[in-house]
């Protein structure tokens, strides 16, 4: 039994199959390298000589360098924020021009019409800003400054406080003080030592004055002598100031001789008389006696029976009469010989002989 032809022809003829062709693949593609991260840009160290990385400037309100904008916004303005964080008034008028953006000249105005500046001189403002930005060399100024004060207060004869001289100093300093004001200031400490008197220069002014007033009878209060030299250690008056005080004084108390006092005669000298007779007849010292004794002052002084002031002193014969009334004559030598004189003379005119 004949075979069929395969399909597909018509006369038996079978075709070679086409060969094979294998599918195209894609070749995977290559993944790229993983990216290298790019490490953070090294900051600058800073200028502060310890090699650390200044940290970058943010807004303002971000802790630490919040800090570090105020103090450059600070010197832009021409302060230092220390000293205005020390001035209340100053400091809120800072924050205000860091809130507004002001310009330095802004800035500037607002200052000077601040009530700080108005009532701070020049002087005062430059030395508050050296002590608080460079306390070093205020330091320094201020210890010299006391060592001056110190050898002038010497020398004017004031005491050390050491508390009072630091006080002094500092309003030197802050208030540009010569050396006539710290003169007066220093001059309302001077008092006296523990001897009475003083020393320095108020020491001899003490002893000229009181030596002046004890030759023209006038008597010191310490309250007065302290006063007085104060005023001359300061400056402010001259021993001759006082000096012609004492003589009107002396002038008023023995009127009787103001012509002679006024052309410079000692109320001393006029009482020499009187004080030689007293020393000689109650036999005392005449130098033991001054113008503050009251039988001295009485013949200065003589007066009527009314009480008023004769303009002349007592004659001297007067006055010596007197001094032999007074109860301390009986007591010498001379009242004896005299008693003892005019008992013999008494005795004799009877007929008694010795």
């Amino acid at each position: 039994m004949a075979l069929d032809p395969p399909s597909g022809t018509s006369d038996g003829f079978v075709p070679t199959p086409p060969a094979r062709v294998p599918p195209k693949r894609t070749p995977p593609k290559k993944k790229p390298p993983p990216k290298r991260s790019t490490p953070p840009a090294r900051s600058a160290p800073s200028n502060n000589g310890g090699g650390i990385a200044a940290p970058r400037a943010t807004s303002i309100g971000s802790g630490a360098s919040n800090s570090i904008d105020k103090k450059l916004l600070a010197q832009k303005y021409g302060w230092a924020l220390s000293v205005l964080k020390s001035i209340p008034e100053l400091y809120k008028i800072f924050n205000q021009a860091v809130k507004g953006t002001w310009s330095p000249d802004e800035f500037a105005a607002r200052v000077r019409d601040s009530k700080w500046y108005k009532t701070h001189n020049d002087q005062f403002r430059q030395t508050y800003v050296l002590e608080k930005t460079d306390p070093s060399k205020y330091k320094r100024l201020s210890s010299q400054k006391l060592a001056d004060i110190q050898d002038l207060a010497a020398s004017m004869g004031v005491k050390y406080d050491k508390d009072l001289f630091a006080s002094v100093t500092r309003q030197a300093l802050y208030n540009g003080w010569d050396d006539a004001q710290v003169r007066n200031a220093l001059a309302g400490m001077l008092d006296f030592s523990a001897g009475g008197h003083f020393g320095g220069e108020a020491g001899q002014a003490e002893q000229e004055l009181r030596n002046y007033a004890g030759q023209m009878g006038v008597s010191l209060s310490d309250n007065t002598l302290k006063t007085w030299l104060r005023s001359l250690v300061a400056g402010n008056h001259s021993i001759e100031d006082y000096q012609a005080y004492i003589q009107n004084n002396a002038e008023l108390a023995f009127p009787a001789f103001s012509k002679q006092i006024k052309s410079g005669v000692t109320v001393r000298q006029i009482a020499d008389p009187y004080i030689q007779s007293m020393g000689n007849i109650l036999e005392i010292n005449p130098n033991s006696i001054d113008l503050q004794n009251a039988t001295i002052r009485k013949a200065l002084t003589q007066v009527d029976d009314q009480g008023q002031a004769t303009g002349t002193g007592v004659p001297i014969w007067q006055f010596e009469n007197s001094l032999r009334q007074d109860p301390r004559w009986l007591q010498t030598n001379n009242a004896r010989e005299q008693i003892n004189g005019v008992a013999h003379s008494v005795l004799k005119d009877f007929g008694f002989t010795f």
